[in-house]
């Protein structure tokens, strides 16, 4: 549902991920913040992945870049909470 069929910012909605992984807290740690690994992991297959920036600092955002095997490029961007 767009933000605009719901009379809400889209700056407003959260998007939560949970997920149990069967690895080392310390290397599951470092899959999410370490900018190589996360590169090697998060997106759809096939898809190679480029991170712009990573600074998770409350506030902080990733950016990235997928391109997928067809050759479309996509953008996306999460922020980290405030604290």
């Amino acid at each position: 549902m767009a933000a605009s069929d719901t009379g809400t910012s889209a700056a407003r909605w959260e998007f939560v991920v949970t997920r149990v992984i069967a690895a080392p807290r310390e290397l599951a740690f470092k899959a999410w913040t370490e900018r190589d690994r996360l590169a090697r992991w998060w997106g759809p297959k096939g898809a190679v992945m480029q991170v712009r920036d990573l600074d998770l600092r409350p506030g902080g955002a990733c950016h990235y870049s997928m391109r997928a095997p067809d050759g479309h490029n996509m953008w996306g961007k999460w922020v980290s909470a405030k604290s």
